[in-house]
């Protein structure tokens, strides 16, 4: 029954790996014809990590053996780190804006420093745990096969984690009313609060619940917080630079428009006066009255 449920979260997975995929493309698009301006590498690297999730989940569904379990156990806590690190770096980013004023900018450089620190802590721990001498498969007593980590090795990666939503939550309810970049701020503590729930759950069914069921509440867990992510943040942002895009067509419609004056509507009554006139005058150039705008 578990392994009918994980197929199902990962053929769920296999649907948001898809729209994920085409948010990319599109929003790659819109940086090229001009849509969108500004520096966008962030939401770029951020919907690379929701993909990464997605994935991680499919992953589950495949016979375990000792590489896939360090695969399934080790990718998805870099890729909920990358998410919350850059949730929190643009919150960050967000907070700066305003303290600066009108015309601020800010480093993307210090940005991606401060992304690559709060993420290499993470991989730390997975560097270490990965060439560490842990058992990764643990057979039951029928002879099923399945992988494991031990629970204080899951609590060290996943508290990481779940610091970083509080974080990039707490510090969002200070830019929750900012409107510049689509309305992020708003998005991203929403997004930020949402998923504390979920990875407190899903922490709570690692210690709790049977080992069995740890693989089913791993998927169903990720399945939701990727949801999450993509509604919650790129889905208004589609939104809104869609509509963005229609105002610009139509911008170009309109400057491509004719130009009418009230010379326009004096033409036809020219040459009708020009019928009226005397011959003398109409032969001669000097009299010739002139349609030309």
């Amino acid at each position: 029954m578990l392994k009918v449920w994980l197929n199902i979260t990962a053929a769920m997975a296999s649907i948001g790996l898809i729209v994920t995929f085409i948010m990319i493309v599109y929003v790659c698009y819109k940086l090229y014809d001009g849509t969108i301006g500004g520096n966008q590498s962030l939401g770029i690297v951020l919907l690379f990590a929701v993909l990464i999730l997605y994935t991680s989940i499919i992953l589950f569904i495949f016979s375990p053996n000792g590489i896939r379990c360090i695969f399934r156990q080790l990718i998805y806590p870099m890729a909920l780190t990358l998410c919350y690190a850059i949730l929190l770096v643009k919150v960050m980013q967000l907070r700066s804006l305003v303290l600066l004023g009108l015309g601020g900018r800010i480093s993307f450089l210090n940005q991606y420093m401060v992304l690559f620190f709060i993420v290499l802590v993470q991989a730390v721990l997975c560097i270490q745990m990965a060439f560490s001498d842990r058992n990764w498969i643990l057979v039951e007593t029928d002879g099923t096969v399945m992988c494991s980590m031990k629970r204080s090795d899951f609590l060290t990666l996943h508290t990481y984690s779940v610091i970083l939503a509080l974080v990039s939550f707490i510090y969002g309810l200070s830019v929750l009313k900012i409107r510049r970049n689509y309305k992020e701020g708003k998005w991203v503590t929403i997004a930020s609060g949402l998923s504390i729930p979920i990875l407190l759950g899903w922490g709570l069914i690692k210690l709790l619940v049977a080992e069995v069921y740890h693989e089913a509440g791993t998927c169903f867990s990720l399945l939701i917080i990727s949801t999450i992510l993509v509604g919650t943040i790129f889905f208004p942002k589609m939104s809104t630079i869609s509509k963005q895009d229609i105002r610009r067509k139509k911008k170009k419609i309109n400057f491509h428009d004719p130009v009418f004056t009230i010379f326009t509507e004096l033409q036809p009554q020219v040459r009708k006066h020009n019928h009226s006139m005397p011959e003398y005058l109409t032969k001669n150039p000097i009299y010739q009255p002139s349609t030309s705008i």
